[in-house]
């Protein structure tokens, strides 16, 4: 019998391994589908694409840009728009780069450019753009550079074709199927006049065109904080200042606050205050004005950022600029630079802390000149206001009825402080809630003030059985309303109440169609307005 031979187990014998080979790594990768949904979500309005590419423009030193559109397709909006700018052009062997995200390198970016993550002509070309190819020609140093990119679907961007030339040096970018309507034009002329003033500000020259409609008009660089009529540093020609600078890591930021006092003379309202059917402080034009650089990045939007104080009384006659070096960009700003994103780091609590100190002290500012109107009333109009208390109270008990319930209740969006009712659109997710409509205000009749979109000089809601009657800040009225004597004020709450009462009343007793109603009483409004707006003028 043979001997079997001995086997080792194979749990016992040494394997061979294979020297260990450097960790290779792999570009993140994104899939086509992510594209569209990633640009078209950053928030890029019209206006701030075109912005991001004048941006460019003015980095490359130009000293004019023309923006310029021709129809498509008028019926629906659609047009070519051409942006100009004769700049020193982009050279041939960078112009692929400047067209991926991230380009550049932010050490090598000019110290005054307000360039940081390299994104923003990408996402201002495609949402400017849903379909079509977008066509850059750019001459720099005798080259004539051109490149494509179709937004028809995923981006997609064409090799440069590179010619000799001698023309002079310049950057043309031609897109198309851009919506745009007559209202975006006017809203852009503003919107540039005001982004660009610290670039002149600065000393520098720039001259933008804008062409629509064969109609060519040159953009106006108007100050928010009207420096031109205010050169003193506390007050001058009824505006009030509040100025202080310090630092943040070795980064300077520069505040300056104004209080537009109520006797501002309306004859002084710029471009930037000025609209369709009135004039005046809005409160969409209050709040904070971020100036990095050449241009300001946001323009107030009634944002005032880590304060609730400006909501009350007095809130859109706040402007704060807030002038901030580059390098605090990421903690103040998101790559959509329009987009304010404070950071929570600890080094940033003084900052917050200053624009809640000033947006309060624009509060403080009114409500110390509002108490300060009353003037001396005559025994006549003394027994006079008494009466209107008297009807004011009377009005107040006789609302504690049910007909209350008739007026319209209060919009979404319209949410009860405390001492004001504020509107506020997309509130961002996971802030503080307040407390439920009606928490604070249990009286059954208040007279408020708010910007309203409408163009109504007030409106009427039902809040929790309550009257409120809200003035619009917006309208022309509201001017002449803020400047009359107490007596007056309570005199015209009392016809406006009495006016929105039998509306009240009347809406279950009349018996026409709701719709109907409603058309009617718009109609009433509408000329109850404009008799109010020429109150003090007759």
């Amino acid at each position: 019998m043979k001997k079997l031979k001995e086997l080792t187990p194979k749990s016992s014998q040494k394997a061979k391994r294979t020297p260990p080979k450097e960790q290779e790594w792999e570009t993140f990768e994104i899939k086509d589908r992510f594209y569209k949904d990633f640009f078209k979500g950053a928030g890029f309005r019209f206006e701030n694409c075109i912005s991001e590419l004048v941006d460019n423009s003015i980095g490359a030193n130009a000293k004019k840009i023309q923006i310029e559109t021709s129809p498509i397709d008028e019926n629906k909006n659609l047009f070519n728009i051409t942006i100009k700018d004769n700049g020193s052009g982009i050279p041939s062997n960078d112009i692929k780069n400047k067209l991926s995200l991230g380009s550049g390198i932010l050490s090598e970016y000019k110290s005054n450019s307000i360039s940081y993550y390299g994104v923003g002509m990408k996402f201002a070309i495609i949402n400017l753009s849903d379909s079509g190819r977008t066509k850059i020609t750019s001459i720099n140093n005798r080259e004539k550079s051109v490149i494509e990119i179709d937004t028809t679907n995923i981006p997609k961007i064409s090799t440069p074709i590179v010619t000799d030339t001698n023309e002079n040096n310049g950057t043309i970018i031609e897109i198309p199927n851009v919506e745009i309507t007559s209202n975006k034009i006017t809203g852009l002329l503003k919107f540039l006049g005001v982004t660009y003033f610290p670039h002149v500000d600065n000393g520098n020259e720039l001259e933008i065109e804008l062409i629509h409609n064969n109609e060519s008009r040159i953009v106006t660089f108007t100050d928010p904080l009207y420096r031109h009529i205010n050169k003193s540093a506390v007050f001058s020609n009824s505006i009030m200042c509040n100025d202080d600078e310090f630092f943040i890591n070795d980064s300077k930021i520069t505040i300056k606050a104004r209080y537009f006092d109520l006797s501002f003379n309306s004859d002084d309202y710029t471009s930037w205050d000025k609209q369709q059917g009135s004039s005046g402080f809005s409160g969409q034009k209050s709040g904070v004005y971020f100036r990095l650089n050449g241009r300001y990045i946001t323009l107030g939007d009634n944002k005032f950022y880590g304060t609730e104080a400006p909501y009350r009384s007095g809130g859109n006659r706040i402007r704060i600029e807030v002038d901030f070096d580059r390098d605090l960009v990421q903690h103040i700003c998101s790559f959509n630079k329009s987009m304010i994103r404070l950071s929570d780091k600890d080094f940033m609590k003084t900052f917050k802390e200053k624009l809640a100190e000033l947006a309060n002290w624009g509060v403080k500012m009114y409500n110390q000149q509002n108490g300060a109107k009353r003037i001396d009333i005559s025994t006549e109009a003394q027994i006079e206001r008494k009466e209107i208390d008297r009807d004011i109270d009377s009005k107040r008990k006789k609302m504690n009825n049910d007909d209350i319930i008739n007026a319209p209740e209060l919009p979404k969006g319209l949410i009860d402080d405390g001492d004001e009712t504020v509107l506020r659109d997309n509130e961002p997710k996971g802030k503080k809630k307040r407390p439920p409509i009606g928490t604070y205000n249990k009286a059954s009749f208040a007279v408020e003030y708010m910007a309203l979109n409408t163009h109504r000089a007030f409106d009427y809601f039902n809040r929790n059985g309550a009257l409120i009657i809200i003035y619009n800040t917006n309208h022309g009225f509201y001017n002449n309303y803020i400047r009359m004597p107490q007596e007056s004020k309570k005199l015209i709450d009392t016809y406006t109440t009495a006016l929105c009462d039998s509306f009240n009343a009347g809406k279950g007793l009349v018996r026409v169609d709701g719709d109907l109603y409603d058309s009617i009483i718009d109609e009433i409004l509408m000329v109850f307005s404009s008799r109010l707006k020429n109150y003090n003028n007759d």
